[in-house]
């Protein structure tokens, strides 16, 4: 999904109220069974100065699509935890002049 730099782990276990039921299926990708269905809980890092609120959407929509037609289960619930924001740090460039 655009504006999305990585997934990650880090931060996600510390939700540990949202992630108990979850077990962890690949980084930053958590999965809890329940009857019928799949609820996946997934750690972003988002750019700098995206619409988190519309990233965040567009990666539901995509989990639970994608999830749906390669296994043909039911997904129940995505949630989206962003879990960083990228900041592009380059060092200023020098002045020799």
């Amino acid at each position: 999904v655009e504006g999305v730099t990585r997934l990650s782990s880090k931060g996600v276990a510390a939700a540990k109220e949202l992630v108990t039921e979850y077990k962890q299926i690949a980084k930053g990708v958590y999965a809890a069974a329940a009857p019928g269905v799949v609820n996946f809980c997934v750690g972003i890092v988002v750019e700098n100065g995206v619409k988190v609120q519309e990233v965040s959407s567009e990666v539901q929509k995509k989990v639970k699509d994608a999830v749906e037609t390669m296994t043909g289960l039911c997904v129940g619930e995505v949630n989206v935890l962003v879990v960083g924001v990228h900041t592009d740090k380059k060092p200023a460039a020098e002045n020799n002049d």
